[in-house]
């Protein structure tokens, strides 16, 4: 009897110190690195696009100055063209010699740092649903928030923030994670988005 003892005694022990280890796991935040080929990629492909703004902004602005303002839509096509990719490169690059990773996961929330227009941190109190959403060609994952403008507001750039007010608009949503830098696909960054948020509201 008293070895049956011991032995239950031992299991008990078992048993209670792989559900502390479990918890342990469970607590630990999972992180999801970028991927430097795909940040690489498309640093060259910003790079590229940033030479065509170029092109086309010198022959247009010599154009204009000397009377021809039929070319002042190629100026003002390239300027922008030049903004938007050199400001991509740019990111990326940072990217690129930066070691944090892209998405972190844990028992609080997401932290998102995968993108030009991430917000940082989201409690996972403050979403109300993640869903797969396409446009241009995209499938993004939009994460739904109880105030939007919580997460807006909070940015410093005033770029940045009409942007989130765009896509607020027309995605209903300010918040939206896509795979494209990641080390992931799609699918296993949306199932495991959904499979965290759906272990969240079962703690409730």
């Amino acid at each position: 009897m008293k070895q049956r003892s011991f032995i239950s005694r031992i299991k008990n022990h078992h048993q209670k110190s792989n559900k502390v280890l479990n918890k342990k796991m469970e607590d630990k935040p999972l992180e999801i690195s970028f991927s430097k080929f795909k940040l690489s990629f498309m640093f060259i492909v910003a790079l590229i696009f940033v030479a065509i703004s170029i092109y086309y902004i010198l022959p247009a602005y010599f154009s204009l100055t000397i009377g021809r303002g039929s070319t002042a839509f190629l100026l003002i096509m390239g300027i922008l063209g030049l903004v938007f990719f050199g400001s991509s490169g740019f990111y990326l690059a940072k990217k690129i010699y930066n070691s944090a990773p892209g998405i972190i996961l844990s028992k609080k929330g997401i932290t998102d740092n995968s993108g030009i227009l991430s917000v940082g941190f989201v409690e996972w109190e403050d979403i109300v649903e993640i869903c797969d959403v396409a446009a241009s060609k995209q499938i993004f994952i939009n994460i739904v928030v109880k105030d939007p403008d919580k997460y807006i507001s909070r940015q410093s750039n005033g770029l940045k923030r009409k942007w989130m007010q765009i896509n607020y608009k027309a995605y209903g949503t300010v918040i939206a994670i896509t795979s494209t830098s990641l080390t992931c696909t799609h699918a296993e960054l949306s199932h495991l988005l959904k499979q965290k948020f759906s272990q969240f509201k079962g703690l409730l």
